[in-house]
């Protein structure tokens, strides 16, 4: 770095003080990219440098020299570092295990070793360097769309991505059989006191209701007019709506953690499991 643009990057760091910052290496064949964050996204400095890849470890030296650079200019008590390379990422992602006929030395070089890091530094490949950001670019707008939906729609959306004889086929066999008296259900809410015709009708209507996976479930109901003995839900097979038992001592105990985005077992679900 240039004695002008060590000043710049020097006065821009010092202007205020964080915590921690934050640098990125991406390794390439010839160069590396070199970027300095703050912990509120703000940029430091970046910058790429040539090296000679015929010389060995001449990356690892360039690299070395940017993150001492950053330590000499940060005002932080810790520099966190991750890393993208060519080749295969090791299994505990500190080192890249397998990048043969390139760069001599990177393969098994454990980065949080060798840069002497007070935290673990993650090396990525670069397939997963890209993946992740694309990940985290439309993270945002997929929990924005996930919170809008409503359980129903999730539901539905959930069992449109499962194999039909999982869960709508048995379903629909288990209302015919119903229907027809050969067994009795307590997960299908069906008429009581129907013809044939309208029997038929009624089986007809849920399967070409289940050509359409996701709106095989037209929505949730929490009801309060069953009873503790009864199921955790009925599915009616007229309205095509998932009833779930309010008063069932399991969905009572387990209310909060169902309802908790962080626990990831969403109650409809496990509900129609049931059914």
């Amino acid at each position: 770095m240039s004695t002008a643009a060590g000043r710049s990057a020097k006065a821009n760091m010092a202007a205020e003080p964080v915590n921690v910052l934050a640098a990125g290496i991406d390794l390439g064949g010839t160069f590396v990219k070199y970027v300095l964050a703050d912990s509120n996204g703000q940029m430091r400095f970046h910058k790429q440098v040539v090296f000679d890849p015929s010389l060995k470890l001449d990356w690892f030296r360039v690299i070395e020299s940017l993150v001492a650079e950053s330590r000499a200019l940060a005002l932080c008590h810790e520099l966190r570092i991750g890393v993208s390379a060519p080749g295969l990422a090791a299994k505990d992602a500190r080192s890249i295990a397998f990048m043969p006929g390139r760069l001599e030395g990177l393969e098994g070089l454990d980065w949080t070793a060798r840069l002497n890091a007070t935290s673990p530094i993650p090396v990525l490949n670069d397939a997963q360097n890209i993946l992740r950001a694309i990940f985290n670019f439309v993270r945002a707008s997929l929990e924005e769309a996930d919170a809008k939906e409503s359980p129903g729609a999730k539901l539905a959306r959930k069992l449109a991505g499962s194999p039909s004889s999982l869960a709508r086929r048995p379903i629909i066999e288990m209302a015919r059989a119903t229907l027809d008296g050969r067994i009795k259900s307590r997960y299908i809410a069906l008429p009581s006191a129907t013809t044939k015709n309208e029997r038929d009708k009624l089986v007809s209507a849920l399967e070409a209701r289940a050509e359409t996976p996701e709106q095989f479930v037209g929505g949730i109901d929490f009801v309060y007019d069953a009873t503790s003995d009864d199921g955790i839900a009925v599915y009616d097979a007229v309205t095509g709506r998932l009833r779930i038992n309010g008063l069932h001592p399991f969905v009572g105990a387990f209310f909060d953690e169902f309802t908790s985005k962080a626990s990831g077992l969403p109650l409809e679900v496990f509900a129609m499991a049931e059914v």
